[in-house]
């Protein structure tokens, strides 16, 4: 097989996947999970096509990296979206971020996080994830964001 008839087929085959995940999901469904400084912070949850209220399926959040200072999160849209079709519930979060040449620690950060997860936990079953099997994601800060959240 020639090499254009190859990139034909995968391209082929590409196309194909994209259009079976995306008919794998449900729509994306936003929820306030905390207001700060007259601002309403939002989880992005991303739910299986199978998905049933009476579902309780793992959760994986996700924080998205920008040094403290940048970042939206748009950044694991594809990977919520991903384990969606997995079965998994995919929640991206809308957090504070610090201003850019603050020399401060990332409290609000680290307080939006904490919140977070609280939020997940206690409202497991509205989102339908089974509060035992949230787990965490996230590009930066590791060690700043995992100690307290954990």
């Amino acid at each position: 097989m020639a090499i254009s008839e190859t990139c034909r087929v995968f391209q082929l085959i590409t196309v194909t996947l994209i259009l079976i995940t995306a008919t794998d999901l449900q729509a994306e469904e936003t929820l306030c999970y905390k207001k700060a400084e007259e601002r309403e912070l939002s989880l992005l949850i991303n739910k299986p096509a199978d998905w049933r209220v009476a579902d309780k399926r793992p959760a994986i959040v996700f924080f998205f990296g920008g040094g403290w200072v940048g970042g939206n999160a748009t950044q694991f849209q594809k990977q919520s979206e991903y384990l969606a079709t997995r079965g998994m519930v995919g929640v991206r979060v809308r957090y504070r971020i610090i201003p850019q040449g603050d020399e401060g620690l990332p409290s609000v950060c680290r307080a939006d996080a904490k919140s977070t997860m609280r939020y997940v936990r206690a409202h497991a079953s509205e989102i339908k994830a089974d509060k035992f099997l949230a787990s965490l994601g996230w590009m930066t800060g590791e060690p700043t964001l995992k100690a307290p959240v954990e």
